[in-house]
């Protein structure tokens, strides 16, 4: 068994949450949330959520600050994730279940390979394929990332890596599949390992194995360079105790432009006033840290978090003149360092302000 080197206290941190599913395709209880009960012709209705225990004046705080730092162009992003799924939790969790999306190169050699409701990535590095979260099960894994793939010439035989970005079954669920068939090295942070090892024998389903093979993040800033990629993962729980975020460089396809693209590993908020107050800490953390380091593409694990289901169709109509000086318009997952920053501190944000509306009184 691998490790890499020494622990951190962010990784020691005692943070509450079950393996579940992300808050978001599982928003029963989220919060304390309470879902208005309809009857009669309207029982087959999503209803909205009430929260008998927010505090009005701190969530009308935070939502202010979080849209003062979303302004218009992160809007989009801010409205959903600060407004729209607080109030309608079970109807934005149908709304993103269950859609089939087509594998697509979102840049040079790095494609998208999941569904609407949660995201695989495939990096090809020149000595093999990165795969970043597996999907939900061992199905999803055999049906929707290797025919995703296959579509660009690769096999299961050339995963190298899977990564995992934490414990809930949406992001582990096809990695025991990949290990068992193809026998890559599987990545998480110490906290994920201890979470999936703590599953029952039955938990369907079932986790990845840490074999011999296996490598145990466990120092902030860890890098794992295969072929010309190197993936730096930092440690950012408070979505989950083992929540593990990426900074990787991608090219734009058509225009050669070289830049870094910031994976946050959790955005869902957390379900505990300490988990919260962690997570909210964390995501200001990151915007200070992804603005360093000059991050300007925003991927996701979840189409909900970064559009890409929406931004798929329109890519697949980006037209660049021959030499990438010109084109019909901008590439759609690529913003700037600073767009980026305002997102992460509009999350941090959102989260606090959603902690408001459960009735917690966050320590950090």
């Amino acid at each position: 068994m691998k490790t890499v080197l020494a622990t951190t206290a962010a990784a020691a941190l005692a943070l509450a949450g079950a393996v579940g599913a992300c808050p978001e395709h599982d928003s029963d209880g989220h919060l304390e949330a309470r879902q208005a009960k309809a009857t009669g012709a309207l029982a087959g209705y999503f209803d909205y959520d009430v929260y008998p225990k927010a505090q009005a004046e701190n969530v009308t705080k935070y939502i202010a600050a979080a849209k003062a730092y979303a302004r218009d162009d992160v809007y989009p992003y801010y409205a959903r994730d600060c407004n729209f799924y607080s109030a309608n939790t079970k109807l934005d969790s149908a709304g993103n279940h269950d859609g089939l999306a087509p594998a697509t190169e979102v840049f040079k050699d790095f494609y998208f390979v999941g569904l609407s409701s949660w995201t695989a990535w495939a990096y090809d590095t020149g000595d093999g394929l990165i795969i970043y979260d597996t999907l939900a099960s061992a199905a999803e894994a055999e049906n929707i990332i290797l025919p995703g793939l296959a579509k660009f010439g690769f096999t299961g035989k050339d995963i190298k890596y899977v990564f995992i970005s934490h414990e809930h079954f949406d992001h582990y669920g096809g990695a025991k599949y990949l290990q068992d068939n193809f026998d890559p090295i599987i990545v998480a942070s110490k906290d994920t390992w201890a979470a999936m090892e703590k599953l029952p024998a039955t938990a369907d389903p079932a986790p990845p194995v840490r074999n011999a093979k296996a490598i145990t993040v466990t120092k902030d800033g860890s890098e794992i360079t295969l072929g010309n990629v190197t993936t730096t993962m930092y440690l950012t729980p408070g979505h989950t105790n083992g929540t593990m975020s990426y900074i990787l460089p991608v090219t734009d396809s058509q225009t050669g432009e070289k830049m870094l693209a910031g994976m946050y590993g959790g955005s869902g908020a957390s379900s505990t006033a300490w988990s919260l107050g962690v997570q909210a800490t964390q995501l200001v953390r990151w915007a200070d840290l992804s603005r360093k380091k000059g991050v300007k593409a925003f991927v996701s694990n979840h189409h909900s978090r970064d559009h890409s289901l929406y931004h798929i169709e329109e890519y697949a109509h980006r037209v660049c003149d021959p030499k990438g000086r010109h084109c019909n318009f901008a590439h759609p997952w690529v913003h700037t360092p600073d767009w980026y920053y305002r997102w992460a501190m509009m999350g941090s944000y959102c989260i606090r302000a959603q902690a408001a509306r459960g009735g917690f009184i966050l320590s950090q």
